[in-house]
C-alpha cells in the first residue's frame, strides 16, 4: 500500500474515534430525572384534583378547608404508611413457604397488626375531624374518598386503557388453580 493510502485510512480511523468519543459524551443522561419530575407534576395534579374533588363534596367553606387539609393530610400519611406495611406483609405472605411454624406465626402476626393500624387511625381521626368540621361533613370524608376513587377508575376506564388481565369476565372471587 501507498503512504497516502495508509495516511487515509489512518486519519479515517481517527476521525471516526473522534466523532465516536465527542458523540458519546453528548448523550443525554439517564431518564430518571425526566422520570422524577414526570412523577411529581402527576402527583400535584392528583392532589390538585383531590382537593377540588373534596372540597366540592363536602362543601368546604375557606375556614373549614384551612384546618381540614392538615389535619387530612396528615391522616393521608399515616394511612398510606400502614398500607404500604399491609401491602409489604401480603408479598411476603405470598412467597411464604412451608417454613418454620415459628415463621408463620411471626408474619400472622405482623398482619393482624397491619390490619389492625388501618382500622386504629379511622378510630383515632374520626373525632379529630368532627372537631374541626360539622358532624354532618365528618361523616361524608370516608364516602367522598371511595366517590374519588370511583371517579378516577371511571376517568381510568374511559380513557381507553387495556383491560386487566383474563378473559374479560369476572371471577366471582374465585381462587384459580
Amino acid at each position: 500500500m501507498n503512504n497516502c493510502f495508509k495516511i487515509a485510512i489512518i486519519a479515517s480511523a481517527l476521525t471516526f474515534a473522534f466523532f465516536s468519543s465527542a458523540t458519546a459524551s453528548e448523550t443525554p443522561p439517564p431518564k430518571d430525572a425526566d422520570r422524577a419530575a414526570a412523577m411529581k407534576n402527576a402527583r400535584e395534579a392528583f392532589m390538585a384534583n383531590k382537593v377540588a374533588f373534596f372540597t366540592n363534596e363536602l362543601e368546604l367553606t375557606p375556614e373549614e378547608a384551612q384546618v381540614f387539609w392538615p389535619l387530612y393530610n396528615e391522616f393521608w400519611d399515616k394511612r398510606t404508611s400502614a398500607h404500604k406495611d399491609y401491602m409489604n406483609i401480603l408479598k411476603r405472605i405470598n412467597s411464604l413457604d412451608e417454613g418454620s411454624k415459628e415463621n408463620v406465626e411471626k408474619l400472622s402476626d405482623e398482619f393482624e397488626r397491619a390490619i389492625t393500624k388501618e382500622s386504629d387511625l379511622l378510630k383515632e381521626y374520626y373525632p379529630k375531624f368532627k372537631k374541626v368540621l360539622p358532624t354532618e361533613k365528618a361523616m361524608k370524608i370516608f364516602n367522598t374518598e371511595e366517590k374519588f376513587k370511583r371517579s378516577l377508575f371511571n376517568r381510568y376506564k374511559k380513557s381507553g386503557a387495556p383491560a386487566a388481565p383474563g378473559n374479560g369476565k369476572p371471577d366471582n372471587g374465585k381462587i384459580k388453580n
